[in-house]
């Protein structure tokens, strides 16, 4: 086994990628595991994305634009385990997946390193303001309540139907 440069090559020899068997000796598996390492760190930055909106607290209401019932039905202090489960589930495969993208990084090889950096890029520009869409969407979802006539209004939404 020859040793690896300590630094950036353009090499489309690669004795190894993450695992022993995944190599690479040509252009075409150069250019399959480049979208490989892409959707995978599309992937990475989905999960950051989704954790880091999932964990955002809701705003807090006023005492004006909320009646006092509404206070009554709340409980945020409450430690639900399955959700800190699910949580840590979702912060054990961000971090083994960081990791991966991390030892690619360090196989020092241009190609793979632009495929993480560019990966990440498409990861964030995609999935931030889808997440945010969907956790926006899923909140104001979750403090609408029916008005006297029936109609949906929402608390703190003066003239929201």
């Amino acid at each position: 086994m020859k040793d690896e440069p300590m630094w950036f090559t353009t090499s489309r020899d690669i004795s190894h990628i993450l695992f022993k068997d995944w190599s690479v000796s040509s252009v075409g598996g150069l250019v399959g595991s480049c979208i490989i390492i892409i959707v995978i760190a599309v992937f990475f930055e989905s999960l950051k994305s989704y954790k880091g909106l999932s964990n955002k607290k809701p705003e807090k209401k006023t005492s004006e634009s909320m009646p006092l019932l509404g206070h009554l039905h709340t409980n945020e202090s409450r430690f639900n385990l399955m959700d800190h489960l699910r949580r840590t589930f979702l912060y054990l495969v961000q971090f083994l997946v960081g990791y991966f993208l991390m030892l690619v990084a360090m196989t020092y090889n241009v190609w793979l390193f632009l495929a993480v950096v560019i990966g990440c890029g498409i990861g964030y520009f995609l999935a931030t303001p889808f997440m945010e869409c969907y956790f926006d969407g899923k909140r104001k979802a979750g403090s609408q309540t029916l008005d006297s006539y029936g109609r949906v209004s929402s608390f703190g939404d003066p003239g929201a139907l």
